[in-house]
Order: structure tokens, then sequence, then C-alpha cells
């Protein structure tokens, strides 16, 4: 699974890292086209790990850490 993320912030997952800015982008798509391309710039892709994934599935809010290129819990 990856994730695309801003800052501290996740905006899609998906199985591979297409899927996942493809879901940020539909999330994303509530600003302003404007905005939304901005934004959408910004983004970067990187590997959750399966426990985060599972945690991130069952909570609205979840704590990761960047750790060795996988995001994993904090």
């Amino acid at each position: 699974m990856y994730i695309a993320y801003y800052k501290k912030s996740a905006f899609g997952v998906g199985i591979t890292e297409d899927k996942a800015l493809e879901k940020a982008k539909e999330n994303l798509s509530q600003l302003g086209h404007r905005e939304m391309e901005r934004a959408f710039l910004k983004l970067r892709t990187a590997p959750l790990s399966e426990t985060a994934h599972a945690a991130l599935e069952g909570k609205e809010t979840v704590l990761f850490s960047l750790i060795q290129g996988i995001f994993e819990l904090s």
C-alpha cells in the first residue's frame, strides 16, 4: 500500500503510488481547480506498512512516522 501525503496530512491511500495519487486528487477536488492543482503538485508518496494501513482503516485519526522511507504507526 502507498500513501499520498503533504507535510503532516494524508490525502489518499492506494495499492500503487498512482492509485494513492488518484484518490488524493479525488479528495482534493473539493477545493477550487487552481487550489487543487497547486496542492496536487506538492504531494509526495511513500509506502505504508500493513500495520499502519490497518490502523488507518479502523480510525479517522492516526499518527504516523516516516521511518526509513516507510510510514509506520507512531
